[in-house]
């Protein structure tokens, strides 16, 4: 879904038409930095260096939250893919619905390579201001994932 000052519309038909600037700028993190691998210039350009990355674990600070969780997901997933599925903005708020599919062949959370496709879900929201994510607010189906993960090894 992509939603500019009401009005709705299917993300699969046009996820990247009509936005404002604010979905713009956090859809460059999706084309550009998770399916692209520029991820170092992109979030430089587009994430605040004071961001604060709100996880269920605790916060997370400055550009380098947003750029080691790309160099991560790039180091443990070959042919990875971010789908995103919704993308609604209102004011200075992205709300972003996605999917992600990869082949997992480096070390992710405490779990050797499988070699086995994986499937990751989240909602992710942002806040921009002054034209940079200033704040981001992960909603990740870890428990999905730990759960392939396992499967995967046996």
């Amino acid at each position: 879904m992509n939603t500019t000052k009401g009005r709705t519309m299917s993300a699969s038909a046009s996820a990247h038409n009509e936005r404002g600037p604010a979905g713009t700028l956090v859809m460059r993190l999706y084309d550009e930095a998770l399916n692209g691998s520029d991820y170092a210039t992109v979030v430089d350009e587009v994430v605040g260096s004071d961001v604060i990355v709100h996880e269920l674990d605790g916060d997370r600070h400055g550009r380098d939250a947003v750029a080691s969780t790309m160099r991560t997901l790039h180091s443990a997933f070959t042919q990875m893919h971010f789908d995103v599925h919704d993308l609604i903005e209102a004011d200075d708020k992205v709300v972003v619905r996605w999917r992600m599919v990869g082949t997992h062949t480096g070390e992710f959370a405490r779990f050797a390579a499988t070699g086995k496709e994986i499937e990751q879900r989240a909602i992710v929201i942002y806040a921009v201001r002054d034209g940079v994510v200033v704040a981001v607010w992960p909603m990740i189906d870890r428990l999905g994932m730990a759960r392939q993960l396992q499967a995967a090894g046996r």
